[in-house]
């Protein structure tokens, strides 16, 4: 086997690249823009290192990869192969096949007042869509276990449904803002049948309706429910003409689709198979004929397949129906559901079939999620640089830019058996900018001054140190009469959420450390200064800031009072020192992501600290009403 050292190596590399030089750059690969000779010697060189198998070789091959800024304490996961990648790239153009003939089996009967609702989800590979099924198997023919109304939505990632809903594990689809939302409707009817009641002229809004609704519920009483969103998407009646040639023209569902085959048109006969390619939406408004000629209108019974595609941008912003503020338009809320909180926010998409006076009709719930798209800025140029090389995060003093700091805070007490009292200054710095991706950190970082050498040294540890992010839900028990309010007074529309409700939680506490010898951060008289450095790790799952009108998501981050057992503040002290809002944004920004020093809580961890805090937060609550009543029971006897 022929041995290949460095030194010989070098030196052929050496005579390729000199005798290169004198060449022009190779901008293409036609043949003459490199010699002959060179050519056939690196081709001999690249022959030979990939033959090159011998242990005594000095040379180390090692792969170089940017660090996984995000993945610190897990495993780095190879990337996916060529193949891979082409077939995900394939799956990109999503295609449906749906339509066909019905099946034969089972009789024709009249629609039940029972509906059996089933659900079924399709998860495909990474980068495809994912496929959502919702079905309608009774209320059309008793008995019957075919489905014979399909519901089909599609989305790139999904959500666990919320408390208390019927779907129980199955996950339900998640949009971001803007997304796509793409899908279809679906009809199999195997028999000839007359969905409309014969009295048809009476009851006029006989409809078929195809609706995506977005609710505020803060409580099950009247005006406790107030819907703030809705959008139709399929709204279809006997005067809108043949359903077949109403929606058979891409610009009536919103996605340049294929047409269907003429022999689908005749309402006698099912539809043929049709294949849907979802693409980007057009500018016509979906579910609704298009054109302005009238139709003529429909009173035949519906046979077959019916097909109903859709694809809809979901809003980024939404306007409040009946407010007085000229249309402005307000960030959509993120679907909220929470135990503990008396408010929700939920999306579902909403299909509604009528059948006429004696007959129920048959309706589907399929509920959504939603979260918005915040990005946060970009961290300062030395804090990028630190987490691109992994190393420490440079304090306020080395990077001003890249830290706001909080006015200083004072504290005042005495300690047990103490003749005089104390007095420290506290100076708590924040990672700019104020906006944080959750799954990632709140780097901190806290100066602690004092003339009193003793309380320096006990109360300026990480242990006595309480630093806490807190989040606020406001919202109003009746939006729709507070709406009213506002108007009749003139008021702006943000003072809805002065009058409302606001439930407050601690949601995550900093973590802190002595910064390590050497790192500048030491360089200070501990005899009257102590600096310590934190971060905040963020919970992957915690919802994002909302500024929405009638429900609002907001965070602080709280320096509460020294927690010593030998110390106690003075009554001029208050419990929270400072606090200042932030922003908890859904999306990562430029830059590489934040590093956390302390490994992440697991989840499990993170739920018994939350019972934890709750359960110290209702014993405090059940001591004060116990104190309050002794109180009161003390001043009655006292009195004559």
């Amino acid at each position: 086997m022929t041995t290949i050292t460095l030194t010989e190596t070098a030196s052929t590399l050496q005579t390729a690249v000199n005798e290169m030089i004198s060449l022009p750059p190779r901008y293409s690969s036609l043949p003459g823009c490199i010699s002959e000779s060179a050519a056939e010697q690196l081709r001999t060189i690249n022959a030979r290192a990939l033959a090159s198998n011998d242990p005594s070789n000095d040379i180390e091959f090692t792969e170089r990869r940017p660090p996984g800024y995000s993945t610190v304490f897990h495993e780095f996961t190879p990337r996916a192969s060529s193949e891979t990648t082409r077939e995900r790239r394939r799956a990109g153009n999503l295609s449906l096949q749906v339509g066909g003939p019905p099946s034969r089996r089972g009789s024709s009967e009249s629609p039940s007042s029972a509906e059996d609702i089933t659900l079924s989800s399709t998860s495909s590979r990474s980068g495809a869509p994912m496929q959502f099924e919702y079905h309608v198997k009774s209320g059309y023919a008793a008995g019957r276990s075919t489905p014979w109304a399909n519901l089909q939505l599609f989305s790139r990632s999904s959500a666990s449904p919320a408390r208390g809903s019927s779907n129980g594990s199955a996950r339900i689809p998640k949009y971001s803002s803007k997304d796509l939302v793409q899908g279809c409707l679906e009809l199999n009817l195997e028999n000839p049948q007359n969905i409309n009641s014969i009295s048809l002229a009476v009851i006029e809004r006989e409809t078929r309706n195809l609706i995506v609704r977005g609710r505020l519920v803060t409580s099950s009483f009247e005006g406790g429910v107030y819907t703030f969103y809705e959008h139709t998407i399929v709204n279809w009646t006997r005067a809108d003409g043949d359903p077949r040639t109403t929606f058979s023209s891409p610009e009536a569902v919103g996605s340049p689709l294929p047409q269907s085959s003429p022999s689908s048109s005749s309402p006698t006969s099912p539809s043929s198979t049709t294949r849907i390619s979802f693409s980007s939406p057009t500018g016509s408004r979906p579910g609704t004929p298009s054109g302005s000629i009238r139709t003529k209108r429909f009173d035949a019974k519906l046979f077959g397949s019916y097909l109903w595609p859709f694809s809809f941008p979901f809003p980024a912003e939404v306007t409040i129906p009946g407010l007085d503020s000229e249309g402005k338009a307000y960030p959509t809320p993120q679907t909220f559901n929470e135990k503990g909180v008396n408010a929700a926010v939920q999306y579902e998409v909403i299909l509604k079939m009528t059948h006429g006076v004696l007959k129920a009709d048959s309706k589907l719930n399929a509920p959504i999620a939603y979260a918005p798209d915040i990005h946060p800025g970009a961290p300062s140029v030395l804090r990028q640089l630190a987490y691109s090389q992994r190393s420490r995060i440079p304090g306020p003093l080395a990077d001003p830019f890249g830290w706001t700091t909080l006015p200083p805070a004072i504290v005042r007490g005495r300690f047990f058996g103490a003749a005089n009292g104390t007095k420290l200054q506290c100076s708590l710095s924040l990672a700019n900018p104020l906006s944080y991706t959750r799954g990632t950190v709140i780097p901190l970082h806290l100066t602690i001054r004092s003339s009193d050498v003793n309380a320096l040294s006990q109360l300026g540890v990480p242990q006595c140190v309480s630093v806490q992010l807190v989040r606020k839900v406001r919202y109003v028990d009746d939006p729709a009469q507070s709406i009213s309010q506002v108007n009749k007074s003139g008021k702006q529309p943000t003072s809805i959420l002065k009058t409302g409700r606001e439930e407050v939680t601690v949601v995550e506490k900093a973590v802190w450390w002595v910064p390590p010898n050497g790192s500048g951060s030491n360089e200070v008289d501990e005899r009257t200064m102590k600096i310590l450095e934190g971060e905040i790790i963020l919970a992957s799952d915690l919802q994002p800031t909302c500024s929405f009108l009638l429900f609002n998501v907001s965070y602080e981050i709280e320096i509460c009072c020294f927690d010593h057992p030998s110390f106690k503040p003075s009554s001029t002290t208050s419990s929270i020192l400072l606090f200042n809002q932030v922003t908890i944004a859904s999306r990562h920004g430029d830059g590489p992501r934040p590093i956390p020093v302390s490994e992440p809580p697991s989840d499990s961890r993170r739920q018994l600290q939350r019972e934890r805090r709750d359960h110290r937060q209702r014993a405090r609550e059940v001591n004060a009403l116990r104190f309050m009543g002794n109180v009161e029971m003390f001043m009655g006897n006292e009195r004559p």
